[in-house]
């Protein structure tokens, strides 16, 4: 099994530089995948890179009509 490290809330509060109640929210609806370990809550950073990449992408109906002008 690979070493992994995973991140806690606070330290991906941090990181992200967002408020606990965005962070629960996006665990809530399923855009962040969170882990819990008795009380704590711990994020893979794969997962993290992940929803970064979907939530800062542009949609495709953007992508599309920009490529048709």
């Amino acid at each position: 099994m690979e070493n992994l490290t995973l991140l806690s809330k606070k330290e991906l509060l941090e990181m992200l530089k967002v408020s606990a109640p965005t962070l629960d929210r996006a665990v809530r609806s399923g855009d962040l995948k969170a882990v819990r370990i008795g009380r704590r809550v711990l994020f893979n950073p794969k997962d993290v890179a992940t929803y970064i990449e979907r939530k800062t992408s542009l949609p495709e109906t953007l992508i599309y009509s920009q490529s048709n002008n």
